[in-house]
Parts: C-alpha cells; sequence; structure tokens
C-alpha cells in the first residue's frame, strides 16, 4: 500500500461538496439536493483518513496519540473559533427559548456529540431548522466520532492484513447500510439521518477504496463520476424504496476518487484550476461559517432574504471562510506551533465558550432583555410534545411511547392514543390523566402519515396504520383508543387499491371507518376533531418580530370562518358517527375568531402543533371525555 499523494481531484471534489451544501442553504430551489454534498464530504473522509492510518501501520510508525492530535489540529481550531464567535452574535440576537437551545447545542459541539442532540430537538427539513446556527455541525459530530473509532477497528480488528481489513469495513458497510435502510422503512428517519451507525456506510466506503488497489486513472470514468454527482443533487430521488438518499452521490464520488483525474487531462486541468482548488482547501471552514451566518440575518430579519441579501450573505461567508483557514487553520496545522501550546489554547477556549453556554441555559436565554411580550410568546417556541427516547419500544410498524404504562407494559394498557404528531402533542393531557386515575396509557404515532386504514396519503403509510392497528387489536385489556390527526384539507389519498383520491369528508369517513373497526372488538373510541392550525411558525416569528421592532406582519387570530370552511364537511360527517367526538375548536374559538396567540402566549409551538404551555386549556375537555368513555 502507498501512501497517497496529494490529489488537486480531490480537492476539486471538496469544492463540489462545499458549494452544493452552501447553494442548497442560501436556497433549496437552485439546488435541490444540494445537502447531498454532506454524503460526498463522507466518502472523501473515510478514504484519506484510512488512507493515512493504513500507510502508517504498514510502515509501523503508526501512532494513536499522534493520530488524535493532527486531528486535533486540523478540526478543533476553526470549530472552537467559531463557537466562540456565533456565542457572541447570538447572545445579541436570538430569543430566550431559542437561545437556551443554542447553549445546549454549543455544548454538544464541545462534546462531539451535536448530531445525536439535534436527532432529538430538530428534523433537517422542519422549518424549525432555520433557526439552529449550529445545525450544520450534525455531520461534523458524526465525523468526529468516526475519527475515534477508525484507528480501533482498523489497529485491532484487522491486525494490519488488508484482505482482513477489507471484509471487516465491507461488513460494516453492509451492516450501516441495512441499519439505515430499516430505519427509514420503520419510520425512524431521524436517526437515520443524524446518527454514525446508520450513516457509517458513507465513511467506510471510502474506508474500504482506500485499502484497495490503485489502478491508471481514467479521466473519463471520474468525468462520469462527477456527472452522477451532479444529476443526483440537481434533480435527488428521495426515498427510493425507502433507501437512504445519498446513494447515487456516495456511488458517484465512490468512482471519481477511484478513477483519478490526473492534471495533465484536460478534466483535471478544471478541476485543479486555482479557483476550485482554493474552494477545495477552505471547503471546512466554508462548511463551518455559512450556515450560521445565513441563519443569524434570516432570523433577525424574520423574512425571507432576498437574491441579493443571500449573495451578500455568501460573499461575508466566503470572506470569513477564508480568514479562518489562512489565520486559524494554517498555523494550528503547522508543526512548528508545539501541542502544548495549542492545548492550552484550546483548552481555554473550550472552558470559556463552555461556561458561556452554561450561563445561557441556566438563566434560561436571558429573557430580561426583551420586551415582556416578546419572551412570554417566545416561551412556547418548539415545546410540542415528543416522546422521550428512553420511552420508546418496538410495536406494530414503528413504535410506541410509554406515557404511563405499568409493570405489564404495552400488554397492560388500556388507553392509547392512536395518530400522527397532531395525537402526539395531546400525549402530555394522557399521561397525566392516566397517572391520577392508576391507569396505562400509550402513545402510537405515525408521524407524516395517518391513522386511517381505508385510505391514507401513501401505501406505506396505509401498510404501517394496517400493521399498527392489528397489533393495537392484539392488546388484551385496551378499553379506550383515542384518534388524533392534523385532518388535512388539500391531501391526495390513496386508497388500499392504489388509486388516488381527495376530499377533505374522506378522511373524515376513514377515521370513522377506524373506530368502527375498533369499536366491533369491545374498545370505545374517541375522535379529536380538527383545530385552526396558524399554518405560519406564530410563535417563533410574532416573538422576534416584536423584540426587533418590526411591524407585526402576521395575525394573532383568524375569523371563524375559516375554520368552517375547512372543516365543515368533515364536522358533518363526524356528527353522524356514534363514536365520541372531542371538540378542542371550541377551546380556541369563540363565535367569531380562532385564536393563535392569547394573553398567556402563544398556543402553537410551530406552524400546526399545540405548545405544551397552551395543553392546560384543553385539559377538562379531554379528562370529560375520557370519564364518560371509561364510565359507560
Amino acid at each position: 500500500m502507498t501512501a497517497h499523494p496529494y490529489r488537486s481531484d480531490i480537492d476539486g471534489l471538496r469544492a463540489l461538496a462545499v458549494a452544493s451544501v452552501v447553494l442548497f442553504h442560501l436556497s433549496e430551489e437552485i439546488l435541490p439536493g444540494g445537502y447531498l454534498g454532506v454524503d460526498i464530504f463522507f466518502v472523501i473522509s473515510g478514504y484519506l483518513l484510512t488512507g493515512i492510518i493504513w500507510k502508517e501501520l504498514k510502515a509501523g510508525s503508526f501512532s494513536i496519540a499522534q493520530f488524535y492530535v493532527r486531528r486535533i489540529r486540523r478540526i478543533i481550531p476553526a470549530l472552537l473559533i467559531l463557537l466562540i464567535a456565533v456565542t457572541g452574535l447570538s447572545t445579541i440576537v436570538l430569543l430566550p427559548n431559542d437561545l437556551g437551545g443554542f447553549g445546549r447545542s454549543v455544548i454538544a459541539s464541545l462534546l462531539f456529540i451535536p448530531n445525536i442532540y439535534f436527532w432529538r430537538d430538530t428534523n433537517y427539513f422542519s422549518s424549525a431548522a432555520d433557526e439552529k446556527p449550529l445545525l450544520n455541525l450534525w455531520s461534523l459530530g458524526i465525523e468526529e466520532q468516526f475519527y475515534l473509532l477508525l484507528p480501533l477497528v482498523l489497529l485491532y480488528l484487522t491486525k494490519g492484513v488488508s484482505r482482513r481489513a477489507i471484509l471487516v469495513i465491507s461488513l460494516l458497510v453492509v451492516l450501516s447500510f441495512a441499519l439505515n435502510w430499516v430505519a427509514i422503512l420503520v419510520g425512524a428517519s431521524g436517526p437515520a439521518f443524524y446518527l454514525l451507525p446508520t450513516r457509517a456506510w458513507e465513511l467506510g466506503i471510502g474506508s474500504a477504496l482506500a485499502l484497495l488497489p490503485k489502478g491508471p486513472a481514467r479521466p473519463w470514468l471520474a468525468m462520469s463520476g462527477w456527472a452522477i454527482m451532479i444529476c443526483s443533487m440537481a434533480l435527488p430521488i428521495r426515498g427510493f424504496l425507502g433507501s437512504p438518499d445519498g446513494i447515487l452521490s456516495v456511488f458517484g464520488a465512490t468512482l471519481a476518487i477511484w478513477a483519478g483525474a490526473p492534471q495533465e487531462s484536460a478534466f483535471g486541468q478544471v478541476i485543479a484550476s486555482r479557483p476550485v482548488n482554493l474552494l477545495g482547501r477552505i471547503s471546512y471552514s466554508l462548511y463551518l461559517w455559512h450556515w450560521p451566518l445565513i441563519v443569524i440575518y434570516s432570523y433577525y430579519i424574520v423574512r425571507e432574504p432576498s437574491p441579493i441579501e443571500l449573495s451578500g450573505v455568501a460573499a461575508v461567508s466566503l470572506l470569513v471562510a477564508y480568514i479562518s483557514w489562512a489565520f486559524v487553520e494554517q498555523p494550528f496545522r503547522n508543526q512548528s506551533m508545539p501541542f502544548r501550546r495549542v492545548g492550552v489554547i484550546l483548552l481555554s477556549g473550550t472552558a470559556i465558550t463552555a461556561l458561556s453556554s452554561v450561563l445561557l441555559i441556566s438563566s434560561q436565554g436571558l429573557p430580561n432583555r426583551l420586551p415582556e411580550e416578546a419572551a412570554r410568546i417566545n416561551a412556547a417556541v418548539g415545546t410540542h410534545y415528543r416522546c422521550e427516547v428512553s420511552r420508546l419500544f418496538p410495536f406494530g410498524a414503528s413504535r410506541a411511547c410509554d406515557l404511563s404504562l405499568g409493570e405489564d407494559g404495552i400488554e397492560g394498557a388500556r388507553i392509547a392514543l392512536l395518530g400522527n404528531s397532531h395525537a402526539q402533542m395531546y400525549a402530555p393531557l394522557l399521561r397525566e390523566y392516566g397517572q391520577e386515575n392508576g391507569l396505562s396509557v400509550a402513545l402510537v404515532p405515525l408521524n407524516a402519515c395517518l391513522p386511517t386504514v381505508s385510505l391514507n396519503i401513501s401505501i406505506r403509510c396505509l401498510n404501517q396504520a394496517k400493521t399498527n392497528l392489528a397489533s393495537l387489536l392484539e392488546l388484551p385489556h385496551l378499553e379506550t383508543v383515542v384518534i388524533a390527526h392534523n385532518w388535512p384539507t388539500e391531501a391526495l389519498l390513496v386508497s388500499a387499491d392504489g388509486s388516488k383520491i381527495e376530499g377533505a369528508n374522506l378522511i373524515a369517513e376513514a377515521t370513522i371507518s377506524l373506530a368502527d373497526r375498533l369499536h366491533e372488538k369491545g374498545i370505545e373510541v374517541i375522535i379529536v376533531g380538527p383545530l385552526l392550525r396558524p399554518m405560519f411558525d406564530v410563535a417563533s416569528i410574532l416573538s422576534r418580530q416584536i423584540a426587533f421592532g418590526h411591524d407585526e406582519r402576521v395575525s394573532r387570530d383568524a375569523p371563524r370562518r375559516e375554520w368552517e370552511l375547512n372543516y365543515r364537511s368533515s364536522m358533518a360527517v363526524l356528527g353522524d358517527a356514534s363514536h365520541q367526538i372531542i371538540r378542542p375548536d371550541l377551546v380556541q374559538c369563540s363565535a367569531d375568531r380562532c385564536v393563535f396567540v392569547g394573553e398567556r402566549g402563544s398556543l402553537f409551538a410551530d406552524s400546526g402543533h399545540l405548545s405544551q404551555l397552551a395543553l392546560p386549556m384543553f385539559q377538562r375537555t379531554f379528562y370529560d371525555a375520557l370519564n364518560n368513555n371509561l364510565l359507560k
């Protein structure tokens, strides 16, 4: 195995990867699959790091300590400068709820687990992600965890034997890829996206590539790999047969690295040109800085930035990235700077950053900086209920949540809350009811789907809903099922035979059909009717407009007739049902208005989920329905 000499085409790949991610973050319309640039970075990292380690192992000069020292010099200085600077900016700009969450993300980043933090906190593709300045560090967390494990795998599992190393890494790649695919199929797309075990296959493919014999360069094949990567990002195929999105990008990157592109070739000269080469060299700093700058600017103006503004943010990102590369990355990587000095500087900076973050967390985001109304409304942001990981367990098509189960677990459940995330937001009410009355309660969520079994938003959702229903019907002590979902008004639905249909009243009919199926087995059913959702992130937008002195450009309420127009046909269908109906709209709405923000703050945590702060308003309605049902 020979050492990997400098390859300008690798810097070209870095340039492609970082440019695609930046363009995606500036505007998804520019490059819809630009986020797949991270997958390319993973392949590059696996290839380069494995090549370095393997070369030293074969030469008998490998040292784990020295390997980690090099990684520290390469990664931590630029990261720490970013954390310090963005902490200062965020303390000035972010509102209390967001600032407290920012402090937690800084601590997670210092502990090398930002991917785990954001897995539990944020959907990467949701609107809430646009308000997390450090969200882009999730991928750095995966790489850092990979760096910690890779030397151990190569040193202790392969014993320096090439054939054994390729076999072990190939096995790990297959296992990781299978785990990713299975996680997506069972509805665990969050961990599939954020966690090392489900993303290691991309880094592992790069590792395996580094162990293969290097043949002659084939520029035409490298061009094919680049074409595949660019096409996969320009026209992304998301979720084909439930597979990971990055398959084509990873294949293209693998092909491009394996084939190579020597500078003597015309294609090699293009990707080795000075602008491309420089972009590749500053790619790490550019990746670090571009997202926080986009987020903080957009957060402050409380609207979509114009193309000119986005161009300005991109230019500033490039400038700051170059400064970071030239005056932080390069000096700290230079071996002339003693590592003792590096360690003192980094430990001091880490301590300052950690203490600042603890202050932000413990002070609940320094709420006294803001007008009282802005702080009160902002307190609802992102507070809708999500089950703790420790309370999740396999059930039906995916997972269920232990709200107040006893020693018998799910087998002893007497009440089940069935639906999607709009059922999950009511979970604290049922948990408290179960705890107060000594009843076992479980949550069975099917997020991004409907719970209905006669039609759904996709065949996959339909099949998963059927599996969940079958599992519920097997529970021996189940007495009551509460069905709740988001009551979409314009969704294109799929029936059991695969035909596509549309109509809000059809969802109500399907919900009653599901309730009838449960009732046939002696289970009482409560159906939770629709709320009028704001369809914009009311708590975040309104609190920022107040705090920054902008005109209020969003409504705190809406005419009651909007609820009537959206749900009149659904309610007509529900009115003929024999099942008990909960009407949360009667709490939210008066005779003429439906409230989004009241005197106590925002009813909604985002664009459609109730905040936990608003749940006490609905407690009596739910308790009365449950009491009536259980006393039949």
